[in-house]
């Protein structure tokens, strides 16, 4: 089975450093290198910067509107490239190498869910991290785009218009960055458990790798739980969203 870890990320300083602080910790690992094959995401380069090895330029726009177009063509890619399994990952995620043979993948759509929001009526997974199969990605790549500016609420809809429901993981996707330190995460039972942690800047991001980089599976995994199917309408799929970007997330994606 092949399976990609897909960081999108963009070519603005700041986004530039939290992906090389991945690259120095965890995407660096050799558990996750045996697990899947790690690559960082960007638009269009503004200059005539050429991508690494491990980068691809998608041909969309690398700003926060360009967010869902950019999850599409990421699996386009994961389809084109025969990958079994995907996971959408974003640049401030540290994910626990050793934790990642054991995850329960045995679905479609695997994340951290929560319940629909404004118009659309599917239940999403958190964008900060979730797995799609080669057969939800391609639904994903060839979906019309509804404008929607929440790329997992599109992502969601997407899916739920062909009969694709999630699962949800109650512990392996975990939101708590900035302000939850390593040593505070360890010393909490309900959050030292996860896989991937959100919300962590550079400096972070490495302080997370001395803290979780030996961090083993924990037993007892309750196990992966439905999320029930709201299958919307064409017409609802397509109809524009009624909610706008909240202005913290564009003052927060500068590029």
């Amino acid at each position: 089975m092949r399976r990609l870890i897909a960081v999108m990320t963009c070519h603005g300083r700041a986004y530039r450093q939290k992906a090389d602080a991945q690259r120095a910790t965890w995407a660096s690992d050799p558990y996750v290198d045996d697990f899947a094959d790690v690559k960082f995401f960007l638009g269009r380069a503004p200059d005539d910067r050429k991508p690494q090895r491990d980068e691809v330029f998608l041909d969309v726009p690398d700003d926060y509107s360009g967010i869902p177009a950019k999850v599409q063509e990421i699996c386009n890619y994961a389809v084109v490239h025969d990958y079994s399994q995907l996971a959408k990952l974003d640049d401030d995620v540290y994910v626990v190498p050793r934790r990642l043979a054991t995850l329960p993948l045995k679905g479609d759509y695997v994340g951290r869910f929560r319940g629909p929001v404004n118009c659309y009526p599917a239940h999403f997974a958190c964008g900060f991290t979730y797995w799609l199969t080669a057969r939800a990605a391609q639904v994903v790549s060839i979906q019309p785009y509804n404008r929607d500016w929440m790329d997992e609420r599109f992502v969601a809809n997407a899916l739920a218009l062909q009969g694709i429901a999630g699962l949800h993981d109650s512990v392996n996707y975990v939101v708590s960055g900035p302000f939850t330190s390593p040593l505070a995460l360890l010393r909490r039972p309900v959050l030292c458990k996860g896989t991937f942690y959100c919300q962590y800047g550079p400096e972070a991001m490495l302080e997370m790798h001395k803290h979780f980089a030996t961090a083993e599976p924990v037993p007892g995994h309750p196990g992966l739980s439905p999320v029930p199917l709201c299958r919307p309408t064409r017409a609802e799929m397509m109809q524009p969203p009624i909610d706008q970007i909240p202005t913290e997330k564009r003052k927060r994606y500068v590029l």
